[in-house]
């Protein structure tokens, strides 16, 4: 799809469908590790056996994250997370997730999904940033169409 005009509004609604783009997956992406966060919690929730691995999966995951969250002011623990050394905390402790996740079958979508979100927290965009970057396209695109069309900009971001 192509839109016809003047090129700089043309631009700014393409940058525009980029940032709702942006801010969707976001949405999404929180979504699924709500979900996920919710499966784990409900089953927690329920009459564990005694020796369940079910809390120690959670916990180590946790504490996985936290190192994750960590390590963005060390720079040896980033390397070690990039590189995926064996012998690094955050191998540690994503190995014994996966030995408690095995034990749980039952489980292994929302656990799976904890625990690549505990490792990739370095890739997901602040909320902040996606609202910011949707602010900024829809106010550029409105100023670009209205510019376009010899109307005067009076509009406010209501995101």
């Amino acid at each position: 799809m192509t839109l016809e005009g003047p090129r700089q509004a043309a631009v700014a609604a393409r940058d525009l469908v980029s940032a709702c783009q942006a801010f969707s997956n976001y949405h999404k992406n929180d979504a699924i590790v709500e979900e996920a966060q919710h499966s784990l919690r409900l089953a927690n929730q329920a009459a564990l056996t005694p020796g369940h691995p079910l809390p120690d999966f959670i916990a180590t995951v946790e504490e996985l994250r936290q190192l994750v969250i960590e390590s963005y002011e060390h720079a040896e623990l980033m390397r070690e997370i990039v590189r995926g050394e064996q012998g690094s905390p955050v191998n540690s402790l994503r190995n014994r997730a996966y030995e408690l996740l095995d034990q749980m079958p039952e489980l292994r979508g929302p656990g799976l999904t904890m625990l690549a979100h505990s490792t990739i927290t370095l890739d997901i965009d602040d909320r902040e940033g996606t609202v910011s970057q949707l602010d900024r396209a829809q106010s550029d695109f409105l100023a670009a169409a209205q510019s376009a069309l010899g109307v005067e900009v009076v509009t406010q971001s209501h995101w």
